[in-house]
């Protein structure tokens, strides 16, 4: 059985253990949005929301496009953890 992250273990991992699935996830759980309001935040699928935090795909250059410009995240930090917030 696969543990779940809980939203406050979670904020308090090192930025660097995390990847691009779960640094997508963790800019949703700060903005403290349901997977739906993120997904129309961003312009995406409730879906394919689901399916990046599942870690069943990796999020395509269009959702980090718009999780750079809608929340302000570096392209260096959604894609490698490294660099400013």
């Amino acid at each position: 059985m696969k543990k779940k992250v809980s939203r406050l273990s979670m904020t308090q991992m090192p930025q660097h253990h995390l990847d691009i699935c779960d640094r997508f996830r963790l800019v949703r759980l700060e903005r403290m949005e349901t997977q739906l309001g993120f997904a129309e935040l961003l312009g995406l699928t409730v879906s394919y929301v689901k399916m990046i935090e599942g870690r069943r795909v990796t999020p395509n250059i269009y959702a980090i496009k718009r999780l750079h410009k809608v929340c302000g995240k570096s392209y260096d930090w959604i894609l490698d953890g490294e660099g400013r917030k």
